[in-house]
């Protein structure tokens, strides 16, 4: 085998490495964002992923808020977004949320129904609502603004 050859097959094992670990990451935010949909009972979309070359992924969960929930109308309405940070350790993953700078471990990559998630979710929610109710959102009368509470994407 050449040495080009060998640069070629560390490069596919990398490669292999590299998209087996970014899809375990988007199963892991798509079952995430389908737990906290559960949890907020509302629609929460995953609009956003990226990978950064340290092996982290960041992902934002979306949800839009309404005056009435029952009446939903757009022109009455804000777009909440979260950043978080999602990083493999051990058979785990640690989950980052920001601006908080709040971490969760879960030491189980299947565990999304723990009582561990549970508690993201709700800090999730506790943010959220805390930012409408201390007035750090600046309400738009307009309404349909998105709301970034963590990192713009």
């Amino acid at each position: 085998m050449s040495k080009y050859e060998e640069l070629c097959q560390a490069y596919a094992q990398a490669y292999s490495v590299s998209r087996r670990a970014m899809a375990d990451y988007r199963e892991f935010a798509q079952k995430f964002v389908a737990g906290l949909e559960i949890y907020l009972d509302c629609p929460v979309q995953l609009n956003h992923v990226n990978f950064e070359e340290s092996g982290s992924m960041y992902f934002y969960p979306a949800l839009t808020l309404y005056l009435d929930p029952r009446h939903p109308q757009e022109e009455q309405s804000e777009i909440v977004v979260v950043s978080i940070a999602l990083e493999s350790f051990g058979a785990g993953y640690r989950v980052t949320l920001y601006p908080w700078e709040q971490a969760f471990e879960l030491p189980d990559r299947e565990s999304l129904d723990s009582a561990q998630v549970n508690s993201i979710y709700q800090f999730i929610f506790e943010q959220i609502r805390e930012a409408y109710v201390r007035g750090a959102i600046p309400l738009n009368a307009e309404g349909g603004k998105v709301r970034n509470l963590g990192w713009d994407v």
